[in-house]
């Protein structure tokens, strides 16, 4: 396994890269990028090259590295082990919000942020099938308040045209169809929340009601602003598990968070 993983990193860091660049057509917004981490990236999902060419973007033009929340399905045969292993993926359980799986990669995302480190999510979980901006999920408005740093929302703008979802190999990166435009948007920061997030977050009290209504409200305001930067088309439309966490307990979570309070869960 572990030669493989070593062949993984080697086609990761040797290969992928001079592939990848030739599908990028321009980046917009590179200023938008802080300087260091920790922050979350979120991304509007339509292909299946898209944290592919997020990770080229922040290691290419700011030596940045980054890792990306991912289904556990791509870790069941034994070359995406392979592949997501040496890429640094932490996989998690979409299908069940009580998974230990689940949890336990919402406790290592935390633990890399409260290190400085730099977290990829697509909120819409799964890939798009009409090359719309959809209603996401609210993991990146949850570390956003739990971690107490900023969002930098990232559009893909051409990603579903070469390569869509149900289409086994890309186009090539030939002419404007095989070309991807990546837009950076600014920061987003949501200080005001901070106080609240620290409030118990059961869901059977007021303001747990109240948390659920502004991870809500957040993720919303995240999305419209992926969609509207890239000029591309919102859907707002109710996705399968739109409360995706909200049964997972959080006592180990609120922990890394105090016992970080004072060294990397300030604000960037």
């Amino acid at each position: 396994m572990e030669n493989n993983n070593r062949l993984m990193r080697f086609i990761i860091w040797n290969i992928l890269p001079g592939i990848i660049r030739q599908y990028i057509r321009k980046v917009h917004g590179l200023q938008n990028l802080p300087k260091k981490g920790p922050y979350v990236i979120a991304i509007n999902h339509s292909s299946s090259i898209d944290p592919a060419i997020v990770a080229y973007v922040l290691w290419a033009y700011k030596k940045q590295k980054l890792r990306f929340l991912g289904k556990k399905q791509h870790f069941n045969s034994l070359i995406g082990k392979s592949f997501h292993t040496a890429a640094g993926t932490i996989p998690i359980d979409r299908t069940t919000s009580a998974d230990k799986l689940t949890q336990k990669g919402l406790e290592i995302a935390l633990k890399e942020l409260s290190r400085g480190e730099i977290i990829g999510i697509f909120p819409e979980g799964s890939r798009t099938r009409d090359g719309f901006v959809h209603k996401g999920r609210t993991g990146a408005a949850r570390f956003a308040l739990w971690a107490k740093i900023p969002v930098v929302p990232v559009t893909l703008v051409g990603a579903f045209r070469v390569w869509k979802k149900g289409r086994l190999l890309p186009k090539l990166p030939i002419g404007k169809a095989g070309k991807i435009d990546v837009v950076i948007g600014k920061p987003l920061f949501f200080n005001k929340y901070y106080k609240i997030a620290e409030i118990t977050e059961k869901k059977n009290t007021k303001a747990g009601k109240q948390i659920a209504r502004i991870w809500r409200e957040i993720t919303d305001y995240i999305m419209k602003q992926i969609a509207r930067q890239g000029k591309l088309k919102y859907v707002d439309e109710k996705t399968e598990f739109d409360e995706f966490l909200h049964k997972i307990q959080q006592p180990k979570m609120r922990e890394l968070r105090d016992n970080k309070e004072d060294e990397a869960w300030e604000d960037v």
